[in-house]
């Protein structure tokens, strides 16, 4: 933490060692300046349209050094195994690259339980890519990338198919030892953080519908932070500290200028030397889930750290804006701590990000096109030509969004404090009676109000949904304002032999600042109790004698709802 009294010597240390933390993480990366690489996979890679993981890697590689001269193509193809050595050698080894990302697998395993001929012709493939591959470039990167897990929970179709995978990632983890190759197990950290997600946001992060392909919302970033990882990428993209006192910035990874202290208000232009790595909100009206996924895998900490520390200020709270942009309230401790600017994703920065990332995929899905249309031997030289251009365009166009552009930063002081734990509040407080009201022959006919608040500050758009028959209406869509409390009714009615129906409470903030969450609420359904009494004295053996009908208890008139 910066004081009152951190002194400038003292900054400029932290600050070499900070620059050197940078260089660091920068060379660790295995991707470099000027490198040839090649994506090389079936459909998991291949995706639909523009919406796969080597869109965001290579937006990656845009947004963090938009300098460099790095070709990417994805060279991946639907229904492909790795023993299509003909095609690896034509569509891959002709580029002559610096790097292979080879994914191959979920085909090879021939979606049957019969593990062993399928694993050791994918055992022999390997062997034989990374022979080719450095009999054409000795000094080649060649990674080996394990095939994804099975969600036998999406689909059922092929409970055995994780096993089977599994196999063939421990196979490949092996290979890739023995011959001195990089090697990311996507099968065993796609699997874990699937089960962080399904722990975080139940009912939310469903990432393949077919149990094979991720969807297009969030499983495909999963992908890309997680190969991005295993390849050494992260590092801080910016620290930027000033002292309100004598309105001295430091800055790594950005510029600093046009420092200004009036009124009370500070401000300051910032022109970044890269950009944030973009995470999607939508594509073509698609939502994605990429937020949720970018909170589970930590892009804002490990991939995007974009930190910003003032020291100095004599207010309890200011107010953030970003080209008069309202971005967040921050108390002056966390301020002086440091607050990573990357953990809001509607920055303007991270607009323009994504900017790239929509640029990335236009010119990732012409590419594709070029190469599709060199395979076809009747393709007329005027469609290849037209083609050329628009891919000439297409570059142009992702070069200039590449550029950071400088962003003018105020913090107002605020009259009133700010809590800083109060930004972790997501959840709504529900409640309801406890018990549904059951009649003497066990049905239940009544109306359930439920009352919902909105915990957090923000406004959200809360769906609720009743899971199960006996719910009128079914579902219900609204706004709820940041603090509101609302009651929703509901008529339910259900017969003697049906269970009560479940509530599903889905909602997020309407500008997509947090990832969507599941609340679930289920009313309970006691039946009455018939409680037996004796007014007969006990018999010799020690049991009562005969005994009369007793009271009916209403078990939720008298308990309290903890205890039930």
């Amino acid at each position: 933490m910066l004081g009152k009294h951190f002194s400038l010597t003292s900054l400029a240390v932290v600050l070499v060692l900070m620059v050197a933390g940078v260089a660091a993480a920068a060379e660790s990366f295995v991707i470099r300046d000027g490198d040839r690489v090649v994506i090389y996979g079936d459909s998991i890679s291949a995706g639909m349209d523009y919406q796969y993981w080597p869109r965001y890697f290579e937006a990656y590689l845009r947004t963090r050094y938009p300098a460099w001269t790095t070709q990417v193509w994805n060279r991946s193809r639907g229904g492909d195994t790795a023993h299509n050595l003909e095609r690896f050698k034509r569509d891959c080894l002709s580029l002559k690259p610096d790097v292979i990302l080879f994914n191959m697998g979920m085909n090879d395993g021939g979606s049957t339980p019969v593990i062993a001929p399928g694993l050791r012709r994918y055992a022999e493939s390997l062997k034989t890519v990374a022979a080719l591959a450095r009999e054409v470039n000795p000094q080649v990167r060649l990674v080996l990338i394990s095939p994804l897990l099975y969600e036998a929970r999406a689909s059922g179709a092929m409970p055995f198919y994780p096993y089977v995978l599994r196999s063939y990632a421990r196979e490949e983890r092996d290979i890739a030892r023995r011959l001195g190759l990089r090697y990311l197990d996507l099968n065993r950290a796609y699997g874990e953080a699937m089960g962080l997600a399904d722990g975080l946001y139940p009912n939310t992060l469903a990432f393949s519908a077919d149990g094979v392909h991720p969807a297009t919302m969030g499983g495909h970033l999963f992908i890309a932070g997680l190969v991005l990882r295993g390849l050494g990428a992260g590092g801080d993209l910016a620290v930027v500290s000033l002292d309100a006192a004598n309105l001295k910035p430091a800055a790594t990874g950005a510029r600093v200028e046009k420092v200004e202290l009036r009124e009370g208000v500070l401000s300051f232009e910032r022109t970044l030397d890269a950009l944030p790595f973009p995470v999607v909100a939508g594509t073509r009206g698609l939502v994605y889930r990429d937020r949720a996924v970018a909170s589970v895998i930590e892009v804002a900490d490990d991939l995007n750290r974009d930190e910003l520390r003032v020291t100095g200020l004599p207010a309890k709270a200011y107010a953030l804006r970003i080209d008069d942009r309202p971005i967040a309230e921050l108390s002056t401790e966390e301020l002086a701590e440091g607050v990573n600017l990357s953990r809001f994703f509607h920055t303007p920065d991270q607009d323009q990000a994504v900017a790239v990332s929509e640029a990335v995929g236009r010119r990732q899905l012409l590419e594709g096109q070029v190469w599709r249309l060199s395979l076809n031997p009747e393709a007329e030289e005027a469609s290849k030509a037209a083609l050329a251009e628009r891919m000439k365009q297409a570059q142009a166009t992702l070069a200039q969004v590449s550029r950071p552009t400088p962003h003018r930063f105020t913090l107002t002081p605020l009259d009133h404090e700010v809590d800083r734990y109060q930004r972790y509040e997501q959840m709504l407080e529900v409640s309801s009676p406890p018990t549904l009201t059951v009649s003497e022959s066990g049905e239940v006919r009544q109306e359930l109000n439920v009352t919902v608040r909105n915990l957090s500050g923000l406004e959200r758009r809360v769906e609720l949904l009743w899971s199960g028959p006996g719910a009128t209406p079914q579902a219900s869509v609204e706004q709820l304002a940041g603090g509101e409390r609302r009651e929703f009714s509901f008529a339910l009615t259900l017969d003697t032999d049906q269970p009560a129906p479940r509530l599903l409470l889905k909602h997020q903030p309407v500008d997509l600042s947090f990832p969507s969450v599941v609340q679930e609420y289920v009313p309970v359904r006691l039946p009455r109790l018939e409680v037996p009494y004796v007014d007969a004295p006990l018999q010799a053996d020690g049991y009562p004698g005969e005994g009369q009908q007793g009271a009916v208890v209403d078990l939720g008139a008298c308990m309290d709802p903890l205890v039930l």
